[in-house]
């Protein structure tokens, strides 16, 4: 998985997956309580000493230095399950920080009146249903300084310098379902705000419309840009491993979506350079207008350096016209 990247972050990313080795942690919700109680989501890690529902005390250890992620399979025990015929080869997970944030009943923006909650609970009901497994990543991490300078620099909005945004916890989480779940196909990520609606779809068929692609996603729905971090799907794959070292390496402040970016140009042998990101939703779409042809054509190399760049009016590096 590091050989894409330089050994320090290679090193650093195997020992954070490492801190997600345990597969013994589950969750499950309590549905008799009501959320405002904050204590809706029942954690188990016996390993780790936690047995609760009470998310203030969760939230306590998730904080404590010593403790790792937790990476928890979806339990449930207040209903009959559904179970398929054959195991789901597709998994679904979501991350939070701490459990709390999952319990919250208002809703975040004016384009909708859902909750997380809400949210929440319907990819719990389609667990159940269709017998998908569901991951739940808990907790954040502190981030190592000599390591966040070497990091692509995204702008200045972002966590304490010494907090890895929860966001980039997405790779992490990826990589560790694969490594705990082989003989799984792929995971589908979801935000925390991302509800499900139909429950007669299964994520195969998402994979099924695109057989030769490791990675899916889409744009938004207004304001276009390269893709959407909010749903993603990875298929399990050599390729997939990769990209998401790339995606971990590129972490930068609280936007996961420009260092996603970045890691799909790595992958397609293209340069990277944060002097061409100074604008990046619209830098990184007129290039990528430019070069679709080319991408489109499986047998045509990528360069690492594009002339068209100066057409496109790019901003140049140390005087040339190339994107970098």
């Amino acid at each position: 998985v590091g050989s894409t990247m330089d050994t320090e972050h290679a090193n650093e990313l195997a020992a954070r997956i490492a801190l997600l080795s345990d597969a013994s942690c589950t969750w499950k919700l309590q549905r008799n309580r009501p959320a405002s109680e904050l204590s809706s989501i029942h954690v188990s890690a016996l390993s780790k000493g936690i047995d609760t529902a009470n998310a203030t005390l969760l939230a306590a250890r998730l904080a404590e230095p010593s403790m790792p992620l937790l990476l928890c399979k979806y339990q449930d025990e207040s209903r009959v399950v559904v179970a398929a015929q054959q195991p789901r080869k597709v998994a679904l997970f979501v991350i939070a920080d701490k459990p709390a944030y999952l319990m919250t009943e208002t809703h975040r923006n004016k384009n909708t009146n859902l909750s997380i909650w809400s949210a929440l609970q319907s990819k719990t009901d389609y667990s159940e249903r269709t017998g998908v497994p569901l991951f739940l990543l808990l907790g954040w991490l502190r981030e190592r300084a000599d390591l966040r300078r070497t990091a692509v620099r995204c702008g200045g909005n972002g966590p304490r310098a010494d907090v890895v945004y929860v966001g980039h916890l997405k790779a992490l989480g990826a990589i560790a379902i694969f490594r705990q779940h082989p003989d799984l196909t792929g995971v589908v990520y979801l935000d925390s705000d991302a509800s499900i609606v139909d429950f007669n779809v299964l994520p195969e068929e998402f994979f099924a419309l695109a057989p030769s692609a490791d990675l899916l996603g889409s744009s938004n729905w207004k304001d276009p840009i390269i893709m959407n971090a909010g749903v993603l799907l990875f298929r399990n794959s050599e390729w997939t491993l990769r990209f998401l070292a790339n995606w971990w390496s590129h972490r930068a402040g609280c936007n996961d979506q420009i260092s996603l970016w970045q890691a799909v140009f790595r992958m397609w042998g293209l340069s990277v350079d944060e002097a061409t990101w100074s604008e990046p939703t619209s830098d990184s779409l007129r290039y990528l207008t430019a070069i679709f042809t080319d991408l489109q054509r499986r047998d045509a190399p990528l360069a690492r350096t594009d002339p068209r760049a100066a057409s496109l009016g790019l901003p140049a590096r140390n005087g040339s016209s190339e994107w970098r």
